[in-house]
C-alpha cells in the first residue's frame, strides 16, 4: 500500500472529516488487535479507502456511528472510532498485512544491501502475521502473491515498458474490487474501476520515486522511456508532461467506472466521492510539482 489514495481535506465537511478519521482509527485498532501492536504502523490511507469500499459494496443500508476514545499509540491523545456492523475493518486489516509482507519481499529483492537486509529481517518478523491474515482471506494472499510474481518477471525484462510494469498492480486491484460484490451486473465495472485505480497507483509511485530510483539504481520504467539523462527528472518539461498525461488518462477511466458503482446505501459516499474525484486529482498535481519541499499534509 502506497498511501496515495486519500481525500482532499479542504473539500470535506467537518462531519465527513471526523467520519474518515474514525475509520482510520478503527482500522488501526483492528490491526493491533488482530496482528499485534507493531502492525499498527503499516496502516495506510489506501487501506482506509478499501475498508470504505468494502462497506459500500455490502449492498444494503449501512449505518455508521462515531464514538470517542483514547489513541492506543498515545493514551494522552483522544480519537474517534467508527462503529459499523460489517467485516470491512477486518478484511482491510488482513489485506494490509499481506500487502506489506509482499512489499517487503519486493524491497528485499530490489534494493541495495542495507535496505535489502532490513526488509529481509522484517519479512521474517511479519511471516506469522501474514500467515494468520492469509488463513482468514486466502484469496487476498493468492492475488498479492500472483501480483508479486508478475511484477518480478516484468522488472527482469530489460525492455519492460510502463504498461507492462503497471499491469500486475492494476490487475490485482481489479480482481480485488470485483470480488467485493456478489452482484453480477456490476462486476465488470468493479474490475475496470479497480484496474484503472491500480494502474494510477503504480503510475503515481513510479513518477514520485523517479529521482530516488535513479540514485538507488532501483527499477523504474521511466528510465527505459527516457534514456537521456537530462530528461530523467520531473523538472524536465517533456518528462513532466508525459507523466501528467499518463495520470490524467488513467483518472478518466477511474472516474467513468466509479460512477457505475452503486453507493446510495453507503454512509461513506461523500467521502469516497471526494477521494476519487478530488483526492486523486490533487495528489497527481502534488506529485508533478517541482518543489518537493511542500507537504501534502495529513488527514
Amino acid at each position: 500500500m502506497f498511501g496515495y489514495v486519500r481525500p482532499w481535506k479542504s473539500a470535506l465537511t467537518q462531519h465527513d472529516l471526523e467520519l474518515y478519521r474514525s475509520v482510520y482509527c478503527s482500522l488501526c485498532e483492528k490491526l493491533g488487535r488482530d496482528y499485534g501492536f507493531s502492525s499498527r504502523f503499516i496502516l495506510s490511507y489506501d487501506a482506509v479507502f478499501l475498508a470504505m469500499m468494502i462497506s459500500t459494496l455490502h449492498g444494503e443500508k449501512r449505518e455508521a456511528s462515531v464514538i470517542e476514545g483514547r489513541c492506543p499509540l498515545n493514551p494522552l491523545k483522544s480519537c474517534v472510532f467508527c462503529e459499523i456492523d460489517d467485516d470491512s475493518a477486518e478484511a482491510a486489516a488482513a489485506f494490509s498485512v499481506i500487502a506489506f509482507y509482499y512489499k517487503l519481499a519486493d524491497t528485499a529483492a530490489d534494493e541495495r544491501l542495507f535496505k535489502s537486509l532490513t526488509a529481509r529481517f522484517l519479512k521474517t518478523f511479519f511471516l506469522k502475521k501474514k500467515s494468520r491474515a492469509a488463513g482468514k482471506y486466502p484469496f487476498f494472499d493468492s492475488l498479492l502473491s500472483d501480483m508479486a510474481s508478475s511484477q518480478l518477471a516484468a522488472e527482469k525484462d530489460p525492455d519492460c515498458g510502463i504498461d507492462a510494469a503497471a499491469d500486475p498492480t492494476a490487475k490485482m486491484l481489479g480482481l480485488l474490487m470485483k470480488s467485493l460484490s456478489d452482484c453480477e451486473e456490476i462486476k465488470d465495472s468493479l474490475f475496470r474501476f479497480g484496474y484503472f485505480l491500480g494502474r494510477w497507483i503504480y503510475l503515481a509511485d513510479m513518477t514520485d520515486d523517479l529521482e530516488k530510483d535513479i540514485r538507488s539504481g532501483s527499477f523504474n520504467p521511466l528510465i527505459n522511456r527516457f534514456p537521456a539523462k537530462d530528461k530523467l527528472s520531473l523538472k524536465n518539461s517533456e518528462t513532466n508532461d508525459y507523466c501528467g498525461k499518463l495520470l490524467k488518462q488513467t483518472m478518466k477511466g477511474i472516474f467513468g467506472f466509479y460512477k457505475e458503482i452503486p453507493s446510495e446505501y453507503s454512509p461513506f459516499k461523500t467521502i469516497t466521492d471526494n477521494i476519487v474525484f478530488e483526492g486523486l486529482y490533487n495528489m497527481s498535481r502534488f506529485i508533478l510539482e517541482k518543489d518537493k519541499s511542500k507537504k501534502y499534509g495529513k488527514i
